[in-house]
């Protein structure tokens, strides 16, 4: 009885442990050999916008998390700019990332005399952009009779 409570309590420990290592896996901000990726086109420029909006104004974020400053703080960075982001251990909820992975932080806007932060209520994976869309479809009568030229 007493060895399957005791296993009991170490499974229920490898479970729970698994969740505290969730969080930010990349450098911190006194990793000097830290390279910033290339954020690719097509993203929201909201980082440059959170300086304009009212204190406690809801944003979406779409970019990185470029390094760990200290604490439960980060910098984030998107095509735009950089901001530093709130990010409480609750907020992870599992979610592994690192300065290579890009993300969307929902959130709202703390300013200070002359400091904005950002404290994210929720964190997720960002969907990848596909790209262009191609048109699908049969050509046009025209275009088939003449092998697409005219």
């Amino acid at each position: 009885m007493k060895s399957m409570f005791i296993g009991g309590m170490v499974a229920a420990s490898m479970l729970l442990g698994t969740s505290a290592f969730a969080g930010y896996n990349g450098p911190s901000a006194t990793d000097t050999t830290m390279k910033t990726p290339d954020v690719p086109p097509g993203f929201r420029h909201a980082v440059a916008m959170t300086y304009h909006m009212p204190n406690n104004a809801q944003v979406t974020l779409e970019g990185f998390i470029i390094n760990h400053r200290r604490g439960d703080y980060y910098t984030f960075r998107d095509r735009s700019g950089q901001a530093v982001l709130e990010i409480k251990p609750r907020t992870w909820k599992g979610l592994d990332v690192d300065d290579r992975t890009r993300i969307k932080v929902y959130g709202k806007v703390e300013k200070s005399k002359n400091r904005l932060k950002i404290a994210a209520n929720n964190i997720e994976l960002a969907p990848r952009n596909k790209g262009p869309k191609q048109q699908k479809g049969p050509q046009s009568p025209m275009n088939q009779q003449n092998g697409g030229c005219r």
